[in-house]
């Protein structure tokens, strides 16, 4: 009985070691301290994708992209996607840990006419709809956008907010826990580009008209 406790001390210093180390980077710290910061996103490391793969960046990190626009600097990450790529999912994870806890919202740039412009995304999955998992899931539909090459960042629109969090209680599966954390400059993400969009087209145009509702 004393080792079976003592296994699951064990077990409970590690989830903790985990998430404090895995989930908890002070991205906040490394962008206080980021100096040298390119103003064109072509200018740093970029990175290829192939189709269906998931691939995982943590931009935010010290060896992270950065780029001042408007005077702000922003974490980024420049990916080459596929031929035909026709879908982007962006799972986000949120930094949890003892003393840090934030949110990364994506935001998917796309070169037109010169300008790097927002697309804004197709599908939400929220953290509440995960018994467990934790994170968002983001889909964008690129089947009338013709792009190779996408910037992943976050708008500095964002800092200093506040981002209201879902996330489903892994007990009873149907507790639904919502709290509010500080939007994160930079995150942990996974990425993936596939060939084909995995949603209806109404699915694909109610989202549109949140996402349009949201920005009146």
């Amino acid at each position: 009985m004393r080792s079976f406790t003592n296994l699951k001390g064990l077990l409970l210093l590690i989830w903790i070691i985990i998430l404090s180390g895995c989930t908890g980077r002070d991205y906040q710290k490394n962008y206080e301290l980021a100096q040298y910061c390119t103003d064109k996103f072509e200018k740093n490391h970029r990175s290829y994708v192939g189709p269906g793969y998931r691939y995982d960046y943590d931009i935010g990190s010290i060896q992270s992209n950065c780029i001042k626009r408007r005077g702000i600097k922003q974490f980024y990450q420049l990916i080459y996607l596929p031929q035909g790529t026709q879908q982007i999912s962006i799972w986000s994870h949120p930094n949890l840990s003892l003393k840090v806890k934030s949110f990364f919202l994506p935001q998917l740039l796309i070169l037109k006419d010169g300008e790097w412009v927002e697309l804004p995304h197709s599908k939400e999955v929220k953290g509440s709809e995960f018994a467990t998992k934790v994170y968002y899931i983001y889909h964008y539909d690129l089947r009338d956008v013709d792009v190779r090459k996408v910037v992943v960042t976050t708008s500095p629109k964002n800092y200093g907010h506040l981002f209201e969090y879902e996330h489903l209680n892994s007990y009873d599966l149907t507790t639904i826990h919502r709290y509010k954390m500080p939007f994160a400059k930079g995150a942990k993400i996974d990425f993936s580009a596939l060939q084909e969009w995995q949603f209806g087209d109404e699915e694909s145009e109610d989202a549109e008209k949140e996402v349009l509702a949201e920005k009146r």
